[in-house]
């Protein structure tokens, strides 16, 4: 307890997920809640699809053991980004990956990696290959959405994980001047959609409309914008868990309440990235441009600023690296469910888990180099 700066370190180390995987090639990487199980894949290139496959599985991220290899293994071909997963649900227990291929969603357990089944798409969005956004989970992981769009078709699926029946489907727009997204789940059940209209001629401003979308058909609105330099910079974070809904861009983050619309706090910070930290009590912003853990922001719910943890950058650590130490994964701190140090030991009990777990030799080590206390 008298040196917090290695105590600091101690927890940064102790609580991140940071596996080794046998490839060098750009990897997929989720972490459930409590942070004991994660799925990893290889990144899929399109030019080279058969390149250096690593398999879609699910390992221990604490030690890097592998649990399982999924199986069936399902194409996914589409995917824009290493951010965008497969999704854990929000007690850990089941993993959802969707194809691009077909738009089923497969479910997998995550405790053994044992197939559990598949949820069937709608007519509309199992016309052909698709470009799939997922909303994933709702708060208590009940339901399970799904934008996709097919063609010229676009919408959202939203199915009940337990029965794995599609319960409803939203028709959206996406032509020329309008595009509707989800993004996330509000505290209620509904859906959090974003619509963004444009001038095809581009001689006024974008404007966006954000609603929440429930599904007895009922929409309201939540926040309007206009200009154009909104839409290309704002990020979006949806936590129903504290009712709050998170807008990052140029002016800073924006904390909106689900229920009324009304702004809650803002923050000055161009784009940061947000994650939910201490039980959901406290959200952990980080800049865009890479910086070092103890430069990141902690605000409470009302948008005040906390003295910064180690267990509070958590969420945005976990990375996988291949054997010859290459980073091979963005932060996956963008998902809703990325492990955030939960139950992770403090202070002294801290410091006596990590000796404890240590080898001999290592032990050894350390104890060479000790300098004793005047």
């Amino acid at each position: 307890m008298r040196y917090p700066e290695a105590v600091f370190a101690l927890e940064l180390a102790y609580g991140a997920r940071v596996p080794r995987i046998d490839q060098d090639r750009d990897a997929r990487y989720s972490v459930n809640s409590d942070g004991t199980r994660a799925f990893v894949s290889r990144w899929e290139d399109p030019t080279h699809p058969d390149q250096d496959s690593f398999p879609q599985a699910i390992i221990d991220p604490r030690d890097g053991r592998l649990i399982a290899e999924l199986d069936p293994q399902i194409r996914v071909h589409g995917v824009t980004t290493p951010g965008i997963s497969a999704s854990f649900s929000p007690d850990g227990s089941i993993l959802a990956l969707p194809s691009n291929e077909t738009s089923i969603v497969h479910l997998y357990a995550a405790e053994d990696g044992a197939y559990i089944g598949e949820m069937k798409p709608s007519p509309e969005a199992s016309g052909g290959k698709s470009i799939g956004y997922e909303a994933g989970f709702n708060q208590d992981g009940r339901l399970y959405a799904r934008a996709y769009s097919v063609l010229r078709t676009t919408g959202i699926d939203i199915w009940d994980v337990r029965s794995r029946d599609l319960i409803h489907n939203f028709q959206t727009v996406s032509d020329k001047t309008t595009r509707q997204v989800p993004l996330g789940w509000d505290h209620e059940d509904g859906l959090i959609v974003q619509t963004t209209r444009s001038d095809p001629d581009r001689k006024i401003p974008d404007k966006i409309i954000i609603e929440r979308w429930k599904t007895d058909g009922t929409k309201s609105a939540l926040v309007s914008r206009e200009g154009r330099k909104y839409d290309m910079d704002v990020t979006a974070f949806a936590y129903p868990e504290t009712g709050l809904l998170f807008l990052a861009g140029e002016q800073g983050l924006e904390a909106v309440d689900m229920s009324t619309g009304q702004l809650r706090f803002s923050h000055p910070m161009i784009g940061p990235f947000a994650a939910l930290a201490r039980d959901a009590h406290a959200v952990v912003l980080r800049p865009r441009s890479l910086v070092q853990p103890d430069a990141f922001t902690v605000l409470d719910l009302d948008g005040n600023e906390l003295a910064i943890r180690g267990n509070d950058a958590i969420p945005f650590m976990h990375d996988v690296f291949s054997p010859g130490g290459n980073r091979i994964t963005m932060s996956t701190g963008l998902l809703q469910t990325t492990y955030a140090g939960a139950g992770a030991p403090q202070g002294l009990t801290l410091y006596e888990r990590v000796w404890s777990e240590m080898s001999e030799a290592e032990r050894r080590n350390i104890s060479v180099e000790r300098v004793p206390r005047p």
